[in-house]
This record gives structure tokens, C-alpha cells and sequence, in this order.
């Protein structure tokens, strides 16, 4: 079968998700659970958390700041975030590598979440750094200086056919 390939993310499909497939787009999925997994990095092997989705086929290898985003917006208790969407965006502005250069200096964070019932605002500590502060976007219309609202009735972002 012969696919159109849009992204440069297409022609080597991973296993997990990348700050680069979501172009411009907030894509919104669907929670379906949330696992521990060692994964081999460039200190060895380290325990990180995925998300799965429901929608897609590629799981979120998930930072600690982008947990504390989905712990203010669903509570502690990770088995109920299962059913819970989240709206993910890719920056280069909030916290990204330090070293990083090129494509590789953007990373996924959260934007929202048309399940919460208003904006929420976040603070993450960050070590020997001023904490950063985040607002998190509930289905609330206001409008935000860097990016627009999300409709929260929109359906949820689905994977292209193939």
C-alpha cells in the first residue's frame, strides 16, 4: 500500500510520539492508561512514565513537568486519569533542552484540557532556577498571547488512514 508521507516524523514512525508531528496543531487524545517502562537512553537504561492514548498508536514518553500538569488537572490517582483528554502542543519556549539545537531543541507540553471545568494555573520547581508558571487551558474562550484556545467540542485527533 502506497501512503503519502507529510512529515519527516512519517518516515521513521517510533514507537512514541515526537514534539515535531504535531506541526502547529494541539492535537487532543484521549488517556487510556498510564505505565513504567525502562527505556535505554544515553545514561542506560532509566524508568520513565507513557501515556497511552486511545486514538493513537504511538504512546508519550512523559516529563516530570508535563506530570505535574496532568496531576493539577486530574488529581493523583493515575487510574482515573483513563478517559481524561489532554490537548498537547510542541514549543521551544517552556523549558526545553538546554543544549539542544536545531529540530531537536522543541518538546511536547500541555496546553489544557476540555475536561476541566476552568484555566488552571501551575507552578513547576525547577532546581537552582526560578520555578516556571503555567496556565493551563480549561474550555474556557479567553485569549492567550502565545497560543489560541482550543475548541473543547472539536472531536479528538485522530490518526491519519493508512
Amino acid at each position: 500500500m502506497v501512503q503519502e508521507l507529510k512529515t519527516y516524523g512519517d518516515l521513521y514512525p517510533g514507537r512514541f510520539i515526537k514534539a515535531l508531528d504535531f506541526g502547529k496543531t494541539k492535537p487532543v487524545y484521549t488517556i487510556d492508561k498510564v505505565v513504567a517502562d525502562d527505556l535505554e537512553g544515553d545514561r542506560g537504561a532509566e524508568r520513565k512514565v507513557i501515556v497511552v492514548f486511545r486514538e493513537i498508536q504511538q504512546a508519550w514518553v512523559m516529563s516530570k513537568i508535563n506530570g505535574t500538569c496532568l496531576r493539577a488537572m486530574f488529581g493523583t490517582d493515575v487510574l482515573k486519569w483513563a478517559g481524561k483528554r489532554v490537548c498537547l502542543y510542541a514549543t521551544d519556549q517552556l523549558m526545553p533542552m538546554p543544549t539542544a539545537k536545531g529540530d531537536d531543541r522543541f518538546c511536547i507540553r500541555v496546553y489544557g484540557s476540555p475536561d476541566i471545568e476552568r484555566d488552571l494555573t501551575v507552578e513547576f520547581k525547577v532546581p537552582k532556577r526560578k520555578p516556571i508558571v503555567m496556565t493551563l487551558r480549561g474550555p474556557s474562550k479567553k485569549p492567550d498571547a502565545t497560543l489560541e484556545p482550543f475548541d473543547p467540542a472539536a472531536p479528538a485527533a485522530q490518526e491519519p488512514a493508512q
